[in-house]
C-alpha cells in the first residue's frame, strides 16, 4: 500500500475529484457514495478485504467510477477514514457543547461511552481499522492526530487539561476492550471510572497554609468529592442501630475557616439534618465559657432521642426572642462553630470534622465579613474585636486539641479554581509529629 495520494495533481486529477465532467453532473452524489460504500466494506471485511470491485457494488455504481473519482485505494482510504473521524468528532463535539456543569460534562463523557462507543458495533470495527492502518502508515496517523485533537478540545471546555488527556484515553482504552470483550458491561463500571478520573481520590501537595505552632499542619491532601467523604464518614458512625437517635457531628475549627459554610454544604445532602451554630450559644457568654450548655442543652437529649427546644439564659437576659431547635426525627445533627467539638461534650459526638485554614486568610474574610455585617462597629472597632477574639480562641483551642479527635480534616481556605462539589480533605486525626508542624510566623 502506498500514500501518494496527494501528490500528481493534475487538471484531470482534480475534475476527477471534484466530479466536474458529465458523469459528475448526472450523479453528483456518486462520489459521495463511494466515500460511505468504502467505510460500509471495510466495516465488514476489513481494509485488507476491501476492493474496488466490492465498494463499486456498495455503492450501485459502475466499476470505472472507482478510477475515475479516485486515484486509487489509498486515495479512497484516506479520505473515508477522514470523513469517519470527522463525523465521529463533531458528534463528541455536540454532545461536550451541550454540557452546562461539570456533573452535566461527565454524564456526557458517560453518554459517549455507552452510547456512541459501546451502542455502534460499525464504529468499534472501522475505528479498530483505522489504528491499525495508522500504526502502520505514517500519513494515516494525521487523522488519528486530529481526531484526538478534536476530542481534547471538545472535553477541555469542562476539565482541566490533564483530565481531559485521562479522559480521552479511557474512551479509547474502553472502546479496545468493547470490541474484544465477550461479557456484557456493566453501565455503571463505565459512570464509576469517568468519576474516578474526573474526581480523584489522589494527593496534591498543599503545605503553605500559615498555622498557630501547636496545630500541626497537613502535608498533603486529597482532592475528592465532598459528598462521598460525607457519605464515609457517617457510615462509620453507624456501628449499632440507635432508632431515633441522630449522628451527632461537630465541625471546629478556628474563626472564618469555613466551619458554617460546610455545615450548610453536608447539611443539604442529608434530609432531616439539622444544624446548631455554637455562635447562638455563646452570645453574650464567656468566651469559650459556654461547653456545660451545649452538653446538657444540647448534646445530651439529642443523644438520648429527645428533642431539643432550648433558650439560653443569655437570650433571656437581654431580651432575644426564639429558640435553639433540633426536631424529632432528626436523622443528624450538626454542631458547627469554634470550640463545638469541645473535650466536655467528646463523649457525646459520634464525629469530628476540624476544618484548617490560613490564619492570615482566614482572619482577613472575617474582619470584612464581620464589616459588611456591621455586627462589631466600624474597622478599627471590628480589628479590636478581632484581637480579643483571637487572644481566647487560640488558648481555648491549645488547651483543648479538637484536630487531635478528628476523623475528617477539611481544608477551609482552599487554593483558586477548585471545582464545586469538590474537597481537599485527610483522614484525621492529627498528631504533633516530626515534620508536621505547621508554618508559623
Amino acid at each position: 500500500m502506498t500514500t501518494d495520494h496527494v501528490a500528481g495533481d493534475s487538471r484531470s486529477d482534480r475534475e476527477r475529484r471534484s466530479g466536474t465532467r458529465q458523469g459528475r453532473r448526472n450523479d453528483p452524489d456518486r462520489r459521495d457514495r463511494i466515500i460511505d460504500a468504502c467505510l460500509d466494506v471495510i466495516a465488514e471485511y476489513g481494509v485488507a478485504g476491501a476492493s474496488h470491485r466490492k465498494i463499486a457494488d456498495a455503492a450501485s455504481v459502475p466499476l470505472g467510477s472507482m478510477t475515475y473519482h479516485f486515484s486509487g485505494m489509498d486515495e479512497l482510504l484516506y479520505e473515508a477514514f477522514t470523513r469517519f473521524a470527522t463525523t465521529v468528532s463533531e458528534r463528541f463535539d455536540r454532545r461536550m457543547a451541550a454540557a452546562t456543569d461539570p456533573a452535566s460534562a461527565q454524564a456526557a463523557v458517560v453518554a459517549i461511552i455507552l452510547d456512541d462507543v459501546f451502542g455502534d458495533l460499525r464504529d468499534l470495527v472501522l475505528t479498530h481499522e483505522l489504528y491499525t492502518l495508522a500504526a502502520r502508515e505514517p500519513a494515516y496517523r494525521d487523522i488519528t492526530a486530529a481526531w484526538m485533537a478534536r476530542s481534547r478540545a471538545a472535553l477541555e471546555r469542562h476539565f482541566d487539561p490533564e483530565t481531559a488527556r485521562l479522559l480521552d484515553a479511557l474512551i479509547e482504552g474502553l472502546t479496545i476492550h468493547r470490541s474484544l470483550d465477550v461479557e456484557t458491561h456493566d453501565p455503571g463500571e463505565v459512570v464509576r471510572a469517568v468519576q474516578r478520573v474526573c474526581l480523584p481520590d489522589r494527593a496534591v501537595m498543599f503545605t503553605d497554609f500559615t498555622l498557630e505552632p501547636e496545630e500541626p499542619s497537613v502535608p498533603s491532601w486529597r482532592r475528592t468529592a465532598l459528598a462521598e467523604e460525607w457519605e464515609k464518614l457517617l457510615a462509620a458512625t453507624a456501628t449499632a442501630p440507635r432508632p431515633g437517635v441522630p449522628v451527632i457531628v461537630a465541625i471546629d475549627g478556628r474563626c472564618a475557616a469555613g466551619k458554617t459554610t460546610l455545615a450548610a454544604e453536608l447539611a443539604a445532602l442529608t434530609p432531616g439534618t439539622a444544624i446548631v451554630s455554637s455562635d447562638d450559644l455563646a452570645w453574650h457568654e464567656p468566651l469559650f465559657g459556654w461547653a456545660e450548655l451545649l452538653r446538657e442543652n444540647v448534646l445530651e437529649p439529642a443523644s438520648q432521642g429527645r428533642p431539643v427546644s432550648f433558650t439560653p439564659p443569655a437570650w433571656v437576659k437581654h431580651d432575644r426572642t426564639g429558640t435553639i431547635e433540633v426536631p424529632a426525627g432528626t436523622q443528624v445533627l450538626i454542631v458547627e462553630g469554634a470550640g463545638a467539638a469541645d473535650a466536655v461534650g467528646a463523649d457525646l459526638i459520634d464525629a469530628v470534622i476540624w476544618v484548617q485554614a490560613d490564619r492570615t486568610e482566614a482572619t482577613r474574610r472575617g474582619i470584612e465579613r464581620d464589616l459588611a455585617s456591621g455586627v462589631n462597629g466600624n474597622r478599627e472597632q471590628t480589628q479590636a474585636f478581632w484581637s480579643t477574639w483571637y487572644g481566647a480562641e487560640r488558648a481555648h483551642l491549645a488547651a483543648d486539641r479538637p484536630w487531635e479527635r478528628a476523623k475528617l480534616i477539611v481544608a477551609g481556605t482552599p487554593p483558586a479554581g477548585l471545582q464545586p462539589g469538590l474537597a481537599l480533605v485527610a483522614d484525621g486525626p492529627l498528631s504533633a509529629s516530626p515534620g508536621l508542624a505547621g508554618h508559623a510566623s
